[in-house]
Protein backbone atom coordinates (compact mmCIF):
# COMPACT_ATOMS: atom_id res chain seq x y z
CA UNK A 1 0.00 0.00 0.00
CA UNK A 2 2.53 1.99 0.90
CA UNK A 3 4.74 1.20 -2.12
CA UNK A 4 1.51 1.93 -4.31
CA UNK A 5 1.17 5.47 -2.66
CA UNK A 6 4.38 6.24 -3.34
CA UNK A 7 3.90 5.26 -7.06
CA UNK A 8 0.60 7.28 -7.47
CA UNK A 9 1.97 10.46 -6.43
CA UNK A 10 4.96 10.30 -8.00
CA UNK A 11 4.37 12.76 -11.07
CA UNK A 12 4.27 17.10 -10.97
CA UNK A 13 0.47 17.14 -10.41
CA UNK A 14 0.44 14.93 -7.22
CA UNK A 15 3.36 17.02 -6.09
CA UNK A 16 1.56 20.31 -6.94
CA UNK A 17 -1.99 19.28 -5.55
CA UNK A 18 -0.19 17.93 -2.09
CA UNK A 19 2.08 20.96 -1.37
CA UNK A 20 4.12 20.15 1.13
CA UNK A 21 2.35 17.26 1.93
CA UNK A 22 3.89 15.28 -1.14
CA UNK A 23 7.67 15.84 0.65
CA UNK A 24 6.14 14.21 4.07
CA UNK A 25 4.71 11.42 2.17
CA UNK A 26 7.79 10.46 0.82
CA UNK A 27 9.62 10.88 3.32
CA UNK A 28 7.49 8.88 5.79
CA UNK A 29 7.12 6.44 2.76
CA UNK A 30 10.42 5.74 2.26
CA UNK A 31 11.22 4.98 5.89
CA UNK A 32 8.33 2.67 6.46
CA UNK A 33 9.62 0.96 3.45
CA UNK A 34 13.30 1.08 4.65
CA UNK A 35 11.76 -0.57 7.90
CA UNK A 36 10.34 -3.36 6.41
CA UNK A 37 13.06 -4.38 4.42
CA UNK A 38 15.66 -4.21 7.15
CA UNK A 39 13.37 -6.41 9.10
CA UNK A 40 12.55 -8.84 6.36
CA UNK A 41 16.49 -9.95 5.96
CA UNK A 42 17.97 -11.03 9.49
CA UNK A 43 14.90 -13.87 9.18
CA UNK A 44 17.17 -15.04 6.09
CA UNK A 45 20.28 -15.54 8.31
CA UNK A 46 18.48 -18.72 10.10
CA UNK A 47 18.46 -20.54 7.07
CA UNK A 48 21.94 -21.43 5.55
CA UNK A 49 20.50 -21.24 2.20
CA UNK A 50 19.70 -17.37 2.44
CA UNK A 51 22.32 -17.05 5.35
CA UNK A 52 24.09 -14.93 2.17
CA UNK A 53 21.78 -12.99 0.88
CA UNK A 54 20.65 -11.82 4.42
CA UNK A 55 24.21 -10.63 5.03
CA UNK A 56 23.66 -8.83 1.95
CA UNK A 57 20.48 -7.11 2.51
CA UNK A 58 21.22 -6.09 6.28
CA UNK A 59 24.72 -4.51 5.03
CA UNK A 60 22.71 -2.75 2.09
CA UNK A 61 19.74 -1.36 4.42
CA UNK A 62 22.27 -0.80 7.12
CA UNK A 63 24.57 1.46 4.21
CA UNK A 64 21.07 3.08 2.97
CA UNK A 65 20.35 4.42 6.62
CA UNK A 66 24.23 5.87 6.58
CA UNK A 67 23.91 7.51 3.74
CA UNK A 68 20.59 9.10 4.75
CA UNK A 69 21.80 10.43 8.10
CA UNK A 70 24.83 11.57 6.28
CA UNK A 71 22.99 13.31 3.73
CA UNK A 72 20.57 14.84 7.10
CA UNK A 73 23.93 15.95 8.73
CA UNK A 74 24.60 18.07 6.07
CA UNK A 75 22.20 19.91 5.23
CA UNK A 76 21.91 20.87 8.43
CA UNK A 77 25.72 21.93 8.38
CA UNK A 78 24.55 24.05 5.16
CA UNK A 79 21.64 25.50 6.66
CA UNK A 80 23.73 26.30 10.15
Amino acid sequence: AVLFALALTSDDAAMRALGRGWKRLHTAGIHVLWLIYTLAYPGRLDNPDTRIEGNYGIVLCLAALSLRLAAMAKRRRAAA
